[in-house]
C-alpha cells in the first residue's frame, strides 16, 4: 500500500509541474481600465451612455461597503484586435461577491445569483461573454452589478480573455474548483461516517472518534467551497467554514498523538478543544468584516504549520522504532506540504496555478491517515480471520474432547451404575446373609437351647437311673430278703398259710414292677436313639453354617473390591 501512496505523491508533483505550463491556444490578457463605483443599486446605471464622471475610482483592487450591499462598477476597456478575430469574454479570479454584467443596458451574463436568491460563488471561476458588436474603435463599456455580503469587496481583477481561455476556466478549471471540492465532501462525509461507526463499534480506539471528529469540520469546510447551496446566512457560514479548517487541524494532533500512543495525550486534548472554542468565537466576532476575518485566518495558519511539524516529527519518530504504518502519516504530511508550498510559490511570483492546492493538502492528508487506518483495520480483519480459524479449530478440538468427555461420562455413569448395582447386590447379599447369619443364630440359639434341654434330660435319665439302680438294689435285697423269708416260709408253710398267700400276691406285684421297669428302659433307650439323630443334624447344620460362612467372607470380599474401584463414592 505505500508503494500506492508514492505512486499517488508523484502524481501530484507531476500536477504541480504540469499546472506551471499554458495551454496552446490560451490566451489572457489583465484588464487595466480605470473602473469606477458607485454604492447602491440602480438599474440606470446598466446604461452605456450614463454620465459616471463623479463616480469614485477604485483603488487596491477593494472597495469599502460599509452598511451597504450593493455597488455598482462601470469601465470603459480596450479591446486588443487579436480578440477582434476570435471572442471576447471577461473573467475574474476569486471573487466574494456575485455580480451581473451588462453591455449596452444588456444583461450578457451572471457570477453567482444576486437577491432574492442570493448565492456567492468565492471559488468559482467564472467568464462571460461580451458581445464583438458592441466594441466600438476598440473599446466597450462594461457596467457591472454587484452584491457583497461582507463590508468590503476585495479580489477586483478582471481579464479578457479568449475563446479558449474562457472554455477552460468555465468547464475544465471549475471541475477542479467548485465541483471538485463537492466531490470532496461526499467522499469525506463517507470517511467521517465510516470512522464513527468503527469508533462505536470499539469505543476503546478513540483514534477513530477523533479522526472523525477532523472530518467533520473538513466536510463543512468544503461544503462552502462547493456547494451551490447555503442554509445559513452568508456571513455566519463563511465564518464558520473558516473556523473549520483550523479546528479540523488542531484535532488532527490528537488523532496522531493517540495513533503513536505519544505523551501528554490529556494535555493536548484539553489544549485542542478550548484551541477550537476560542476558534469559533474569533471566526463568528468577526463575521462580516472581511479584513479581519482574512487576517484572522491568516493568523490561525500558524496553529495549522505546527501541527504539521508536529506530524512530521511524531511520524519521524515512529519511522525510527520502526512502527506500522508511519511511512504512510509522513508521506501525507509530505505531499500536503508540498501542495500547500505549491500556493505559497505562486502567490510569491504574483500567477494563479491551476488550482490553488492549500485545501488539497489537507485532503491529501485526510485520506493518507485514511488509507493507514484501512490498512491497519485490514491487518487487523486478517488477524481476526486467522484468530477466528484458530478459535474455530480449537474450538472443533474442545468438540471432540467435550465428545470424548461426554462418552467417557456415560461410560463412567453406567459403570458407576452397573456398580451401584453390584454394590446394592452385595448389599442385598449382606442383608440376606444378615438374615441368614441371623437365622442360623437363632437356629443355634435354638440348638443351644435343644442341646441344654437335651443334656438337661440326659442327666434326669442319668439320675432317674441312678434311682432306678437304687430301686433294684433294694428291689433285690428285697428279693433276697423275700427269698429268705419265703425260705423261712417254706419251712414254716405248712404252719403259715397266711404267710404263703402274701407272698404270692408279692411275688405278683414284683412281677408287675418288674415289666414296669423293663418297660422304662425301652422309653429310654429310645430317648438316646433320638439324641444321637439331633445330634447327627446339628453336626449337618454347623457344616452348612460353616460353608455359608466361606461364601460370606467370599462375597464381603468382593464387595470390598467393587467398593474400592468406585472411590470415596463407594467407601460406604
Amino acid at each position: 500500500m505505500s508503494k500506492r501512496i508514492q505512486a499517488i505523491a508523484a502524481i501530484l508533483i507531476s500536477f504541480l509541474f504540469l499546472s506551471c505550463t499554458q495551454i496552446k491556444g490560451r490566451k489572457s490578457i489583465p484588464v487595466t481600465a480605470e473602473w469606477k463605483y458607485a454604492l447602491g443599486d440602480n438599474m440606470n446605471w446598466a446604461k452605456s451612455e450614463y454620465d459616471d464622471s463623479n463616480w469614485i475610482v477604485v483603488k487596491n483592487n477593494s472597495i469599502d461597503l460599509g452598511r451597504e450591499h450593493f455597488v455598482w462598477l462601470r469601465a470603459e476597456l480596450d479591446v486588443p484586435k487579436e480578440f477582434m478575430k476570435d471572442e471576447l469574454w471577461i473573467g475574474m479570479e476569486k471573487f466574494n461577491a456575485a455580480a451581473e454584467f451588462f453591455v449596452e443596458n444588456s444583461f450578457v451574463g451572471s457570477r453567482g445569483n444576486l437577491p432574492p436568491r442570493e448565492l456567492v460563488r468565492v471559488e468559482e471561476y467564472t467568464d462571460i461573454n461580451l458581445p464583438l458588436s458592441a466594441v466600438v474603435d476598440g473599446k466597450i463599456k462594461v457596467a457591472v452589478r454587484i452584491f457583497c455580503p461582507s463590508d468590503r469587496l476585495i479580489n477586483l481583477k478582471f481579464t479578457l480573455d479568449n475563446g479558449s481561455e474562457a472554455m477552460f476556466q468555465n468547464v475544465i478549471h471549475n471541475q477542479f474548483g467548485p465541483r471538485f471540492f463537492l466531490i470532496l465532501t461526499f467522499l469525506c462525509a463517507f470517511i467521517m461516517l465510516y470512522s464513527f461507526a468503527v469508533f462505536i463499534g470499539n469505543k476503546n480506539d478513540r483514534t477513530y472518534l477523533y479522526y472523525a471528529i477532523t472530518m467533520f469540520f473538513i466536510v463543512f469546510y468544503f461544503f462552502d467551497i462547493g456547494s451551490e447551496f447555503i442554509f445559513i446566512p452568508y456571513n455566519l457560514n463563511r465564518s464558520l467554514s473558516r473556523a473549520c479548517l483550523p479546528a479540523s487541524i488542531s484535532f488532527m494532533a490528537i488523532f496522531l498523538n493517540r495513533f503513536f500512543n505519544r505523551r501528554g495525550y490529556k494535555k493536548m486534548l484539553i489544549i485542542a478543544i478550548v484551541f477550537t472554542i476560542i476558534d469559533f468565537v474569533a471566526y463568528i466576532a468577526v463575521c462580516g468584516k472581511e479584513d479581519a476575518m482574512n487576517n484572522l485566518f491568516n493568523i490561525m495558519l500558524l496553529p495549522v504549520v505546527v501541527v504539521i511539524v508536529y506530524g512530521f516529527i511524531t511520524s519521524t519518530s515512529a519511522i525510527k522504532r520502526k512502527e506500522s504504518y508511519a511511512i504512510n502519516i509522513f508521506l501525507g504530511f509530505t505531499i500536503g506540504a508540498i501542495l500547500a508550498l505549491h500556493d505559497v510559490i505562486y502567490m510569491l511570483i504574483g500567477k494563479n496555478p491551476f488550482m490553488w492546492t492549500q485545501s488539497i493538502a489537507i485532503f491529501t492528508l485526510d485520506i493518507a491517515v485514511f488509507i493507514t487506518l484501512s490498512m491497519r483495520s485490514a491487518n487487523s480483519q486478517r488477524e481476526f480471520t486467522i484468530l477466528a480459524e484458530k478459535t474455530k479449530e480449537q474450538k472443533e478440538q474442545l468438540t471432540n474432547v467435550f465428545n470424548s468427555a461426554r462418552s467417557m461420562v456415560i461410560e463412567s455413569t453406567q459403570i458407576s451404575k452397573e456398580l451401584a448395582e453390584s454394590v446394592n447386590a452385595v448389599m442385598q447379599a449382606t442383608q440376606n446373609s444378615r438374615e441368614k447369619v441371623e437365622i442360623i443364630n437363632n437356629a443355634i440359639h435354638e440348638q443351644s437351647s435343644i442341646h441344654t434341654q437335651t443334656a438337661d434330660t440326659v442327666r434326669e435319665l442319668t439320675e432317674s437311673l441312678g434311682t432306678m439302680n437304687e430301686e433294684f438294689d433294694r428291689t433285690a435285697e428285697s428279693i433276697r430278703t423275700t427269698a429268705d423269708g419265703t425260705r423261712s416260709v417254706m419251712e414254716g408253710i405248712t404252719n403259715v398259710n397266711e404267710g404263703i398267700l402274701t407272698a404270692e400276691n408279692f411275688t405278683r406285684s414284683l412281677n408287675t414292677l418288674t415289666t414296669s421297669g423293663s418297660n422304662d428302659m425301652k422309653k429310654l433307650f429310645s430317648v438316646i436313639e433320638s439324641i444321637q439323630k439331633a445330634s447327627k443334624e446339628i453336626l449337618s447344620v454347623i457344616t452348612t453354617i460353616n460353608e455359608f460362612a466361606a461364601q460370606t467372607d467370599l462375597l464381603a470380599m468382593n464387595a470390598a473390591i467393587e467398593a474400592a474401584h468406585t472411590g470415596e463414592a463407594g467407601k460406604g
